[in-house]
């Protein structure tokens, strides 16, 4: 029988953070871009479509060994 650390070991690690990282960072080009022009509301959207997005993404890559 396993204990819960080697099942929690066996789970596949993935790059969720990562992606939420280059999600915000296209977020915050994308607002930078939207502010030039006083979109500001639009620009705060953005960056939080650009968070789901990366984390989805990360989410999808799994880390090769």
């Amino acid at each position: 029988m396993e204990s819960k650390e080697n099942k929690s070991n066996k789970k596949q690690s993935k790059y969720m953070a990562l992606g939420m990282c280059f999600g915000m960072l296209a977020g915050s080009v994308i607002m930078s871009i939207l502010a030039m022009f006083g979109q500001f509301v639009w620009g705060g959207l953005a960056v939080g479509i650009g968070l789901m997005i990366g984390s989805i993404a990360g989410l999808i890559i799994s880390k090769m060994k």
